[in-house]
């Protein structure tokens, strides 16, 4: 990968990360969702692909998110 595309997926990772530590420290799973959606918008941009609307759709769907 390229410099650009590397730091993308350091992002990427990191964001992974918080999300596992969000389920571990057993917060909400809406955070837990925001962590993932931010991985897969890093993701997203190394790829070009618009993966990240049809993982949130996927997340939310499964919450009850605002109510």
């Amino acid at each position: 990968p390229n410099a650009r595309q590397a730091a993308l997926l350091e992002q990427a990772e990191a964001a992974l990360g918080r999300a596992v530590e969000t389920l571990e420290r057993g917060l909400p799973p809406e955070i837990t969702a925001v962590e993932v959606a931010e991985a897969a918008a890093r993701l997203d941009e190394i790829f070009g692909l618009d993966a990240g609307g049809d993982i949130l759709d996927e997340i939310f769907g499964r919450f009850c998110i605002g109510k």
